[in-house]
């Protein structure tokens, strides 16, 4: 009894062929982290990106709170926008266009930029378009034709909610700057 005791304390353990089961579920879980990181990913620039399907982001993500204040005051104090939309239009450049009439509400005389937003369904933000008047005096209305070079399609701007998106008053210098208070 004795030797047969001795002969198996001196044979070496087999190696298994079998993987470690924790190292199994470590590379699992890894996969799985990996793999939800690049879908939140993929979600994620299909919600910040326009494209072609009319989706895009989220305006009020976009703009800054000065921004938003900016544009409030401008079109308090300084400017009246209307929007007429996508439509035909008199001009040999182009047959569509949606027209911005932007008039001078203030007692002086000023330079106005005025950024339009084209939003698609959900409010998204698909483009913009801006316009410049410099110089309009008190009273006075100037009418743009905007969305002329767009990567939307004539569906998309037909489709399209057109509103300010941002205004501001700007120097002849083209220096923009915070209306006065």
């Amino acid at each position: 009894m004795e030797s047969s005791n001795a002969s198996k304390a001196n044979t070496a353990p087999r190696a298994s062929n079998k993987p470690n089961k924790n190292i199994i579920i470590a590379v699992v879980v890894a996969f799985i982290i990996i793999a939800a990181i690049v879908v939140a990913i993929i979600i994620n620039n299909k919600n910040n990106e326009p494209n072609s399907l009319g989706e895009g982001t989220s305006a009020q993500s976009l703009i800054s709170e000065e921004e938003k204040r900016i544009t409030e005051e401008t079109l308090k104090k300084y400017a009246e926008v209307t929007i007429d939309g996508y439509q035909d239009v008199n001009d040999p450049n182009t047959k569509k266009a949606v027209v911005v009439n932007v008039k001078n509400i203030s007692n002086e005389t000023t330079s106005l930029a005025v950024t339009i937003g084209a939003y698609g369904k959900n409010d998204n933000l698909l483009e913009t378009s801006s316009t410049y008047a410099e110089n309009i005096e008190p009273g006075q209305s100037v009418t743009f034709n905007t969305f002329i070079f767009t990567d939307l399609t004539e569906d998309q701007l037909n489709s399209a909610t057109f509103k300010v998106y941002t205004a501001k008053t700007y120097t002849v210098e083209n220096t923009i700057e915070a209306p006065s208070e």
